[in-house]
């Protein structure tokens, strides 16, 4: 395993106690970096004057930011309604938009950045019954990709990281044996991703041996956006 040092770099982290979002930031702890991941008291992702306020009480600067909140609502094209859309593409989406407004300014000052956006395979491919969240996660990867090639200039580079099938304490209560077992069988790998594994990809991209990959989606999902 490759050993990253982030002593003196600050990560801004949303959805820092998810499955995901708390073993990236036990990753990046570790790794020496300051770690401001705000609870849902301290900053309510679904409330739009949350995040201002937040801002607007925080002088915030971060090196690094990670955005691993995000929320999943199931819903087809007959029963979607604007307030299930708008309530995930909040959280999702929304959300770490007025995030980077306020962050990337003083990313731009230091001419450094690193951020990464926590995707889904339901951002490259899809499933029925997964409108709004297959829709969020299709809209970050528009916004990573516009959002690279416009702060590529000012060393900040901007990624995506597409986990699959990823193996945490809700997905074992959530399914059953059977259900994990039939689940293996459709990745090519015949496994369930880890978090940690997303993390160290975190870890890569934020990390100054990254100095050129920016505007990508990248999956971590055994193959399954393969077929």
């Amino acid at each position: 395993m490759m050993d990253f040092e982030f002593i003196g770099k600050t990560l801004f982290l949303t959805g820092g106690r998810g499955g995901i979002g708390s073993v990236i930031k036990d990753r990046f702890i570790s790794a020496g970096a300051t770690v401001i991941a705000p609870t849902s008291d301290e900053l309510d992702l679904s409330k739009a004057e949350s995040i201002a306020k937040y801002l607007k009480e925080n002088d915030l600067l971060a090196d690094m930011v990670i955005h691993a909140a995000g929320i999943n609502e199931l819903a087809g094209i007959i029963d979607v309604t604007e307030e299930v859309l708008y309530n995930v593409f909040q959280v999702n989406v929304f959300s770490f938009v007025e995030l980077l407004k306020g962050l990337v300014p003083k990313m731009k000052e230091q001419s450094y950045g690193r951020i990464v956006g926590i995707s889904s395979l339901y951002g490259i491919v899809s499933k029925e019954k997964r409108i709004p969240y297959s829709a969020s996660k299709h809209a970050m990867t528009g916004l990573i990709k516009s959002t690279a090639l416009e702060l590529a200039e000012n060393n900040i580079l901007i990624n995506g990281v597409a986990p699959g099938y990823v193996m945490t304490k809700m997905t074992e209560k959530n399914l059953s044996k059977e259900e994990l077992d039939n689940l293996k069988n459709e990745i090519p790998t015949h496994r369930l991703q880890e978090a940690i594994e997303i993390a160290d990809l975190c870890l890569f991209l934020c990390s100054s041996m990254n100095q050129s990959i920016t505007g990508q989606i990248i999956p971590v999902d055994g193959g399954f956006t393969c077929r």
